[in-house]
């Protein structure tokens, strides 16, 4: 990864979220995160990012709309999605 890239995280788990941010900080990454897709359809609106890691439970139902979005506005985007324990 190089550094200055712009990541979204989306876990609705406080603690993971905040080690992923850390983990992702010091590798120089300029980290935004959202607890639900609802909250990253809002960062995504605003910011051009260059990755999305995503909680896969934040990306189903209500959060497929978040997949969608990044699908239909920006198919470049990766996304990784997550199965957290």
């Amino acid at each position: 990864m190089n550094a200055h890239e712009r990541v979204l995280i989306v876990e609705r788990d406080a603690a993971l979220r905040l080690r992923l941010e850390t983990w992702l900080r010091a590798e120089r990454c300029d980290v935004r995160a959202a607890a639900s897709g609802a909250g990253a359809l809002g960062l995504l609106a605003h910011v051009p990012f260059d990755l999305v890691i995503a909680d896969a439970g934040a990306a189903t139902g209500a959060g497929h709309d978040l997949l969608r979005h990044i699908r239909d506005r920006r198919p470049d985007v990766p996304v990784i999605l997550i199965c957290p324990p």
